[in-house]
């Protein structure tokens, strides 16, 4: 998954945690730039790869158990306390 992310407004991002995958691409200003860095994503995709699939890991975590359990005990717990 080659990423690039139009940033026109300039957004500062760097740091930022909602911004944190934004690291994983090319950030550029210009929709001119765009062409390039296209091209520059697929010729980098290889060495990016591992770098994705850990992000990945860290952001969808999975336990050994089935997930739907855990979050039915999750909802179960919330209307208990709501209640």
């Amino acid at each position: 998954m080659p990423l690039r992310v139009l940033n026109p407004r300039r957004t500062p991002w760097q740091g930022v945690l909602n911004y944190r995958s934004w690291a994983l691409g090319e950030v550029m200003d210009r929709i001119e730039d765009l062409p390039a860095a296209l091209d520059a994503a697929i010729r980098e995709q290889p060495v990016r790869v591992e770098r994705l699939r850990a992000y990945f890991r860290e952001t969808f975590e999975l336990p050994d158990t089935p997930t739907a359990p855990i979050g039915a005990d999750a909802i179960a717990s919330y209307l208990r306390r709501a209640a």
